[in-house]
């Protein structure tokens, strides 16, 4: 069992040698993150849902970007690894959530002496895209750029054992439905990131120590048509598919966007059907020292519940 932090005089926390600090473990990266960190060194989790636990971690709740809980949690901390982010919502809430609150974690990570700050952050800021998602991610990105030393990762669309959207999410329409819709014309290319890869890479990233910009994304780029291909094939299912115009579907998703916490489908995601990934990654596995995760076989490791 990992030591408790211990708190020194006036109120003051000790930093605790080797801790790495999740924000967001409570989310489909954090969680598997944890999970994975906590086998090798102490892992503190900062999360708002009250009901989260994880065995051999401990966790730091606070309700306000300025509660001192999140002060703690960082005093607490060596390394910081910032999953946190709000996908949609009211622009206020959303730079709030993935700005302010990035603002305040490197702030207190500067005046605590933290050894590294990694930031999980998105493909979409190499998009050109101007939804508010990525126009956070952006800003986020900068604040962490001010940090020294820090570490961003530019992740592709993720998939793995725990995941309750995108590719989790076709893979139960492709197991429930008679008829499988296919958005837009199905052409454009993906490139998909096993989550394990992932964690190896931010596991990487804390021990090298990596620091600088780095775009994380599977092997190679595969078409949407083709990607569905293999779907049916994995699941052993087929059937008829229907081809929806993304001009029909983006007003059902700004709706959507407005009236759901998790709706099926957002304007974000439609933006990024329209753009195609291909991606090098070469200096990626070289700075980071894995094997990427053929896109096949992580699936497989999807459907079976397994994680690597």
């Amino acid at each position: 069992m990992f030591p408790d932090i211990d708190s020194g005089f006036f109120g003051r926390w000790i930093m605790v040698k080797g801790s790495v600090l999740i924000t967001g473990a409570n989310g489909f990266v954090g969680k598997n993150l944890a999970a994975a960190l906590k086998k090798t060194r102490p892992v503190h989790c900062l999360v708002r849902d009250k009901s989260f636990t994880m065995r051999g971690c401990r966790s730091f709740f606070f309700d306000r970007v300025d509660d001192e809980e999140v002060e703690r949690a960082v005093s607490s901390s060596e390394k910081i690894v910032h999953c946190a982010a709000m996908l949609h919502g009211p622009k206020e809430g959303m730079h709030l959530a993935n700005v302010a609150f990035t603002e305040r974690l490197v702030a207190l990570a500067r005046r605590h002496g933290a050894a590294q700050f990694i930031f999980i952050s998105s493909e979409n800021v190499l998009q050109g895209l101007s939804d508010t998602y990525t126009k956070t991610k952006r800003d986020a990105e900068e604040v962490v750029g001010k940090f020294t030393p820090h570490t961003v990762l530019r992740p592709t669309v993720i998939y793995g054992p725990g995941d309750t959207k995108y590719v989790s999410r076709l893979i139960g329409i492709v197991r429930r439905y008679p008829v499988v819709p296919v958005l837009g014309r199905g052409r454009n290319r993906f490139q998909f990131l096993y989550i394990g890869d992932l964690l190896r890479v931010v596991e990487s990233a804390i021990d090298g120590p990596v620091f600088g910009t780095y775009l994380i994304a599977g092997p190679k780029s595969i078409s949407y048509n083709d990607f569905m291909a293999l779907l049916f094939d994995l699941l052993g299912k087929k059937k008829p598919v229907v081809r929806v115009p993304l001009f029909l579907l983006r007003p059902l998703t700004i709706l959507l966007d407005r009236v759901s916490d998790s709706p099926t489908l957002t304007p974000t995601q439609i933006d990024n059907i329209k753009k195609d990934r291909d991606y090098d990654i070469g200096d990626t596995v070289s700075a980071f020292g894995y094997v990427p995760t053929p896109l096949r076989e992580g699936l497989l490791l999807l459907l079976s519940g397994e994680c690597v």
